[in-house]
């Protein structure tokens, strides 16, 4: 006949099952499911901010890559930050990846703001995507603020293009900071006094020494904008020892030459250095002589200036669509004071072919939608 098991032997039995099962399994029991169906059990989750889930021996896990989580105390801040940044990072990563540009412009907009004086790879995905897309939509001025966003990760975690998806990596001078991606000339007036002051805010989150593309490029833009006490205190910083910046010594003056109509002295400036300049710089260097010499009332001056123009698209080509459309629409304009109307035509036909996305391409179509381009 079985005796009754006594009390203490019972709580002898229960202590040891706690202590087992107590043993198996880790006190934080943490636990993410993870969008590729992947998931990791009994993991420590150490801190959650923007830039995604710290787990323990695995680093930080971005909100783009999860569908959801227990996270024991941290659950209703997991919970908000999942669903306000999760899925936009996720259709960002995605269109990133198969070079949607234009199409990124909703969600990279919207959390650029949170990202922007942040250091991730998060970070560094929602910078270069506004990058590009506000490219793509037009707004270059713009896109240097993103620009500089950017190039504030990468001076000090190169790494961080390797983790872009797609194939396209942002290339830049890593002496300088000067992008060939970017043209350091802007055309819309309005757009870079609208961009120019968060464009110094980004500027100056550079971390020192400032590279001088810092400088080119503020300058280049104050320019645009009609701040010229800027534009000049920008342009003091330039130095010498750089060819691709050195040239800056000669093209800053004469940038400022024309905006004050003193367009014989902007091509003193340029003329004589045209030929020995680094190659990036030379296509400027013609567009700016074009823009001085078409501005001349003799006709000799003006197809001087249309070949001026004419250099960029053809050396530049598609690899610099900005300057190129710039050029052509320039040159465009030339001919037809001259009343070359069939050359003018020609180069019409060119911009609307190849490139227009630029600029001066969707300000061309824009005119001929409203019935101005004759």
């Amino acid at each position: 006949m079985c005796r009754r098991s006594s009390p203490t032997l019972l709580l002898a039995i229960s202590a040891a099952l706690f202590a087992i099962l107590w043993s198996a399994t880790p006190a934080w029991a943490d636990r993410l499911i993870l969008r590729n169906l992947e998931i990791l059990n009994n993991i420590n989750v150490v801190s959650l901010d923007e830039d995604g889930v710290n787990v323990e021996g695995q680093g930080i896990i971005g909100w783009d890559q999860i569908e959801r989580g227990t996270v024991g105390n941290k659950q209703a801040e997991f919970d908000k930050l999942l669903k306000d940044l999760g899925g936009p990072l996720f259709r960002l990563r995605q269109r990133l990846s198969v070079g949607d540009y234009s199409g990124l412009s909703e969600q990279a907009e919207a959390l650029f703001s949170t990202y922007a004086k942040r250091e991730s790879e998060t970070a560094y995905l929602v910078c270069q995507a506004t990058m590009w897309s506000r490219q793509a939509l037009g707004r270059p001025a713009a896109a240097l603020e993103a620009y500089f966003r950017c190039l504030r990760m990468l001076r000090s975690k190169a790494g961080l293009a390797s983790t872009l998806p797609g194939g396209r990596k942002l290339s830049f001078d890593t002496a300088t900071g000067l992008s060939p991606e970017l043209e350091p000339i802007f055309f819309d007036s309005a757009e870079a006094q609208a961009a120019l002051p968060a464009v110094k805010a980004a500027a100056q989150d550079l971390q020192p020494p400032l590279p001088q593309a810092a400088f080119v490029y503020v300058g280049s833009l104050a320019i645009s904008a009609g701040d010229m006490p800027l534009a000049e205190k920008s342009f003091e910083n330039l130095r010498a020892d750089n060819p691709l910046v050195a040239d800056w010594r000669v093209i800053a003056p004469a940038m400022e030459d024309l905006t004050r109509g003193e367009n014989s002295q902007a091509i003193v400036q340029l003329e004589a250095r045209v030929p020995g300049m680094h190659p990036f710089n030379r296509g400027i260097a013609h567009y700016l002589l074009g823009k001085a010499r078409t501005a001349d009332v003799m006709t000799s001056a003006v197809e001087k200036g249309v070949l001026d123009f004419l250099y960029v698209p053809a050396i530049e080509g598609a690899r610099r669509p900005e300057l190129s459309a710039a050029a052509l629409y320039d040159a465009m304009n030339a001919l037809k004071k001259t009343g070359d109307t069939k050359q003018a035509g020609n180069l019409r036909k060119e911009l609307l072919t190849n490139y227009s996305g630029a600029y001066f391409g969707q300000k061309l179509r824009d005119q001929i939608n409203r019935g101005e381009d004759h």
